[in-house]
């Protein structure tokens, strides 16, 4: 029978519990993103001051080729704002690559077919020319579109500036406690 020091051990786990601490937190840290939503863009799927979690791994690609999946029509995405990097935007995708898309008096169209949008609840009355999107890039649009920074304002999104699909929001009390202190999104 075999007897083992304690002296020997708790040095030994208190290595092997901080190397495992480290590397969770290295892998969790690679693959999601926590974000706190600022403004109204996404009402009522996302609320100001809402946390939402996103999953950085999901557009993953290497040389233009998406890993695990590539981002489809519906996805609510968290992106850099093209016209200032270091901030964040969550809006809905409503076209990608080779789609058609354009809007009349608010509703949208894509490849010439009504898209039907029950999670939209002011569309307002904005027309959009009709315009082909091109490869590696997406339309995106808040769904409180009255209230929505958006494509129709500054173009389509890249895929260079995806950052995640939005997972699932979570309840904190730091998020209605400490407002936009920091990965802030709209």
């Amino acid at each position: 029978m075999y007897s083992f020091s304690k002296k020997n051990i708790l040095p030994t786990e208190l290595i092997e519990t901080l190397i495992l601490t480290g590397l969770i937190f290295f892998g969790l840290n690679l693959s999601i993103q926590n974000y706190q939503v600022e403004g109204s863009s996404m009402d009522p799927t996302l609320k100001e001051s809402d946390c939402v979690i996103a999953s950085k791994l999901a557009y993953a690609s290497v040389r233009s080729t998406f890993l695990f999946s590539s981002p489809k029509s519906g996805d609510i995405v968290v992106f850099e704002y093209p016209e200032d990097r270091s901030r964040y935007f969550v809006k809905r995708i409503v076209a990608g690559p080779g789609d058609t898309i354009n809007m009349e008096n608010g509703n949208v169209y894509i490849n010439g077919k009504i898209l039907i949008e029950p999670y939209v609840i002011n569309t307002g009355s904005t027309d959009y020319l009709p315009y082909i999107i091109n490869e590696d890039e997406y339309f995106v649009l808040g769904d409180n579109r009255s209230a929505s920074n958006d494509s129709r304002s500054w173009g389509t999104i890249k895929t260079e500036h995806l950052v995640g699909k939005y997972m699932f929001g979570y309840d904190s009390p730091m998020c209605s406690v400490i407002k936009y202190r920091s990965n802030e999104i709209q």
